[in-house]
C-alpha cells in the first residue's frame, strides 16, 4: 500500500519489465515503463465498459491469471497485463494503431486533407476534440487522422505535455501519446496532471497521486487535499524526484505546496479561492472570494515565494448580479509570462479570450469566441485555444458567418488577429502538440501596481445590494465584501428605517443600514457606532446621525469625520435634511399662505435664515455642505423643480448663483462643499460633465466623461465618473482620466474616501 508522504516499495507492486505482450516489439518495449498504476475496478462483467478496461473483472481474471491476453478491436490493441495468481493489479493498456484520414465517425467524416490557409496560419501540429471526435492534425503534411476511439458524443482534449495529450471521454480520461511510442492509457475517476519532464503525467484521485510513464511511484496525499500539478516548489531547477505538488484543500478552499519527502505539513499559499483558472509548475492563477461588482481580479500566486499579485479583468464581468468571471478557464503560456483565459460574456452566449500579461500587470480582451467555457457538473476542462510552443502566439477555434469552425491566430505581443479562410472539422477544444513542460522559471512577478498609477490612499466603497458592502483599495487592488446583518434591536419609534446609504468623510465613511449606523474604515472591520434612521452631511470633518424620534423631538448625534467617534447629541423639533457651516438645513412643507421653504437654523440661537425667500413657487433642496445650499425653484415650464435649473446660495456671503442649464438630477456636491459635479443640458458643452469650483468660479469639463451613470467624490479632489472605456478617475491638474479597468461602480451608491 502507498504510505502518506512515501513512495510505494517495488515489492508491493507489479513489475512489468520483461513481460511478453504478444504484440509488436514497439508495444512490448513500453511495458517496463508502467509501474504503480491504479487497480482495475472489481465488479461483474460489463460489456459496455470502455475498450482497454473491459477485461478488468473477476471472470476475466480467472482465465487471464496465468499470463497475458491481447484483444484487438477496430481502433486499438488492448493489452491486459496480469501476474500469475490472485491479483488486484491487472492493468489495461490501449495501443493506438494507424487510422487513415478517411475513417468515419457517427459525428461526421474526417476530411481527406487540411485546407492550405489553415496550414499556413498555424504550422504547429495540434489535436482537436468535439463533435467530430478526437482528431490529430499535422499541418506540415496536411493530414487529419483520428487519434483515438471515444464513446462520448463530444470528447474533449483537455491537457498536454510535449507529445502526450489528455482526452476527456465522458467520465474517463485517456492518455494518448501522439508519437505512438507509448500505448493509450485510460482512467476512470482520476485526473491526469502534467509532470515536470516532457511527456510525463501523474494520475490523481482517491487521495493519492501516481506516476505514469515512469517509475517514481505512488504518494498518499494529506487529508482533504487534491493534487493540481507537479510543482517545482522553491527552486524550478529542482530534479523531479525532489519536487513537490501544488495542492488544493477541498474543505478550506485554499492552496498549498507539499513535498512528499518532507515531514512538514503542506505550506499554505495566500488567499481563499473560488475558481482555479490555470496551473503550471511554479504558479497558479485563480479567482478568489474578493471577486465582486466593484472589481474582479485574477490572482496569480508564485509557488516558490508565496507572492500573490492581482490583475483586474479589463471589462465588467457581472451577469444578473453574479460574477460571470467565476466560470473563467485558461492556460499559462509555456514561458509563464501570460495567462490566456476564456471569460464568459455576461451579455452573450460566447466568451472573451483575454490575455493577462504578468510582466506588465495589465490585461486586454483580444477576441470574442463563439464558445463560452463549459461549466456545471460533469463539464470538461477542454478549451478552444492553446499556445504556440514558443509562447509568441495563440490559436483559437471560432465560427465563421456560416457556422463552420475556423482557426484564429492571435499574436501575444500586439494582439493582432489573423483568420483562416478554410475550416476544420466541428470541434470545441484544441491543444498544441509539442508544448514543452513548465520546468523553467517564469519571469519574476511584479507586485500589484496602484490602480490609479500612483499611491493615493483612496478606497472606493459601494452598496452592492441591501445586505452587502464592497470596498476596493485603489493602491493594492484588494476587494472586501462585507455582509450586513439585521439590527440586533429594533427601536420603538414611528420612524421607518431608511434605505441603506453611504456618506464619505475624511477618514472613512458613514453607513446607515436599517436602524444601525456603522463606521467604515479604509481597512478592517466595520464598527457599529449608534442607532439611527438617517444621516445628515455637513462637511468632510463632521456629519450627524438622526436617532429615532422620541415624541416631538429629534436627537442629532455628531460624528467625527476622521475617527468615527460620536459626540454629545443636539435636540431639534424638526428633522433636518442637511447641515452647513451656519446650522441645520430644514425644508418646511407648504401651507395655505406660503409655498415650500428652505431655512438654515442655528442650533444654538434658533435663528432662521430663509433660502430663496422671494420665490413664489415650491423649492426643492438638492444638496448642502460646507458653506453652500444647492436648490431648485422658480419653475415656469414644468411642475418638476428638479428640471428647472440649479441655484447655489452661499450661506456666509448670502450670494445666490443661477445655473439654468444644469440638470438638477445629474448633480453631486463635494462632501466639503467646495465644488459640484454637474451635466449641462443646453448650450456649449451640453451633455459633457464638468466640475464647478465655488472658490475660483471656474468650470472644468471632466476629460473623457460621457455624462452617464452619475458621479462619486473621493478625497483630495479625486472624482470618479463613467467614460466610454471604463470607470474614470480624475483630479484637477491631470490632463486626462486614470482608467480603472474592469471596475463596475454603481455611482449613485458609491463613495470614495
Amino acid at each position: 500500500m502507498a504510505r502518506h508522504g512515501h513512495r510505494t516499495h517495488a515489492a508491493d507492486t507489479d513489475d512489468l519489465a520483461g513481460i511478453d505482450l504478444g504484440v509488436d516489439p514497439a508495444a512490448a518495449s513500453v511495458a517496463s515503463q508502467y509501474r504503480f498504476l491504479n487497480d482495475v475496478p472489481e465488479g461483474p462483467d460489463n460489456d459496455a465498459a470502455p475498450a482497454g478496461r473491459r477485461f478488468g473483472t473477476r471472470r476475466a481474471r480467472a482465465w487471464l491469471a496465468a499470463g497475458t491476453a491481447v484483444v484487438v478491436t477496430a481502433a486499438a490493441t488492448t493489452a491486459i497485463l496480469t501476474r500469475p495468481g490472485p491479483s488486484r493489479r491487472d492493468i489495461s493498456l490501449r495501443v493506438p494503431k494507424a487510422v487513415t484520414a478517411t475513417t468515419t465517425n457517427p459525428a461526421g467524416a474526417v476530411p481527406p486533407k487540411l485546407d492550405a490557409s489553415v496550414r499556413a496560419l498555424w504550422p504547429v501540429p495540434f489535436m482537436l476534440g468535439g463533435a467530430a471526435g478526437i482528431l490529430s492534425v499535422d499541418p506540415q503534411r496536411g493530414t487529419i487522422t483520428r487519434a483515438v476511439t471515444t464513446h462520448s458524443p463530444t470528447p474533449e482534449v483537455s491537457n498536454r505535455n510535449g507529445e502526450v495529450v489528455v482526452v476527456t471521454d465522458g467520465r474517463q480520461q485517456l492518455l494518448v501519446d501522439t508519437t505512438g511510442a507509448k500505448p493509450t492509457l485510460s482512467r476512470r475517476g482520476e485526473t491526469f496532471i502534467a509532470g515536470l519532464v516532457r511527456g510525463q503525467f501523474w494520475a490523481t484521485g482517491a487521495g493519492k497521486v501516481t506516476a505514469i510513464y515512469g517509475t517514481m511511484g505512488t504518494f498518499r496525499l494529506p487529508h482533504d487535499y487534491e493534487a493540481l500539478a507537479q510543482a517545482a516548489g522553491f527552486d524550478p531547477s529542482t530534479p523531479p524526484a525532489e519536487s513537490g505538488y501544488l495542492l488544493h484543500n477541498t474543505a478550506l478552499q485554499t492552496l498549498a505546496f507539499w513535498r512528499p519527502d518532507s515531514p512538514d505539513s503542506p505550506r499554505a499559499l495566500p488567499g481563499h479561492r473560488q475558481k482555479i483558472v490555470a496551473v503550471r509548475s511554479d504558479r497558479v492563477a485563480w479567482i478568489g472570494t474578493d471577486c465582486g461588482e466593484l472589481r474582479c481580479a485574477l490572482h496569480v500566486t508564485d509557488v516558490r515565494s508565496g507572492l500573490d499579485v492581482t490583475i483586474g479583468f479589463p471589462f465588467p464581468t457581472i451577469a444578473n448580479g453574479q460574477p460571470a468571471s467565476l466560470d473563467t478557464l485558461g492556460r499559462f503560456s509555456p514561458d509563464g509570462r501570460y495567462v490566456a483565459a476564456l471569460v464568459p460574456d455576461p451579455a452573450a452566449p460566447s466568451g472573451r479570450l483575454t490575455l493577462f500579461d504578468l510582466q506588465t500587470g495589465t490585461a486586454r480582451s483580444v477576441l470574442e469566441l463563439s464558445t463560452a467555457p463549459a461549466v456545471g457538473p460533469g463539464s470538461s476542462t477542454g478549451l478552444p485555444f492553446d499556445w504556440s510552443p514558443n509562447s509568441k502566439a495563440l490559436v483559437a477555434l471560432n465560427r465563421d458567418t456560416s457556422g463552420h469552425t475556423r482557426l484564429d491566430r492571435i499574436e501575444a505581443s500586439s494582439g493582432l488577429v489573423r483568420v483562416s479562410r478554410g475550416t476544420v472539422p466541428p470541434s470545441s477544444s484544441l491543444v498544441t502538440i509539442g508544448t514543452p513542460p513548465s520546468n523553467r522559471a517564469a519571469p519574476w512577478l511584479h507586485r500589484t501596481r496602484p490602480l490609479l498609477g500612483e499611491q493615493t490612499g483612496l478606497v472606493l466603497a459601494q452598496l452592492e445590494n441591501s445586505n452587502t458592502l464592497e470596498r476596493l483599495d485603489l493602491d493594492t487592488g484588494g476587494v472586501d465584501r462585507l455582509l450586513l446583518g439585521q439590527p440586533d434591536v429594533v427601536p420603538q419609534t414611528s420612524d421607518a428605517a431608511g434605505a441603506p446609504s453611504l456618506l464619505p468623510l475624511r477618514g472613512g465613511a458613514l453607513l446607515v443600514h436599517g436602524f444601525d449606523a456603522w463606521w467604515v474604515p479604509p481597512q478592517g472591520r466595520l464598527r457599529r457606532i449608534a442607532t439611527a434612521v438617517a444621516m445628515v452631511p455637513e462637511n468632510s470633518d463632521r456629519a450627524w446621525l438622526v436617532e429615532p424620534a422620541n415624541g416631538s423631538t429629534f436627537s442629532l448625534v455628531p460624528v467625527d469625520g476622521t475617527t468615527g467617534a460620536t459626540g454629545t447629541p443636539v435636540k431639534t423639533f424638526v428633522r433636518p435634511e442637511a447641515a452647513v457651516s451656519k446650522g441645520f438645513v430644514e425644508v418646511l412643507p407648504p401651507t395655505i399662505d406660503h409655498p415650500t421653504t428652505i431655512d438654515v437654523v442655528d442650533p444654538h440661537t434658533h435663528a432662521r435664515v430663509g433660502i430663496g425667500a422671494h420665490t413664489t413657487t415650491n423649492l426643492a433642496l438638492l444638496a448642502a455642505a460646507g458653506d453652500v445650499v444647492v436648490w431648485s425653484g422658480d419653475c415656469t415650464t414644468t411642475n418638476d423643480p428638479s428640471l428647472c435649473g440649479v441655484r447655489i446660495t452661499n450661506v456666509v456671503s448670502g450670494v445666490t448663483q443661477h445655473h439654468d442649464n444644469w440638470a438638477a438630477r445629474e448633480l453631486k456636491l463635494a462632501p466639503d462643499g467646495h465644488a459640484v459635479l454637474y451635466v449641462p443640458t443646453a448650450g456649449e458643452g451640453a451633455g459633457v460633465p464638468g466640475l464647478f469650483d465655488f472658490t475660483t468660479g471656474r468650470s472644468t469639463p471632466l476629460p473623457g466623461g460621457n455624462g452617464i451613470g452619475g458621479f462619486a467624490w473621493g478625497r483630495n479632489g479625486w472624482v470618479f465618473y463613467a467614460t466610454d472605456g471604463s470607470l474614470g478617475a480624475w483630479r484637477p491638474g491631470l490632463t486626462g482620466p486614470r482608467l480603472v479597468a474592469g471596475a463596475t461602480l454603481l455611482l449613485e451608491n458609491a463613495v470614495g474616501f
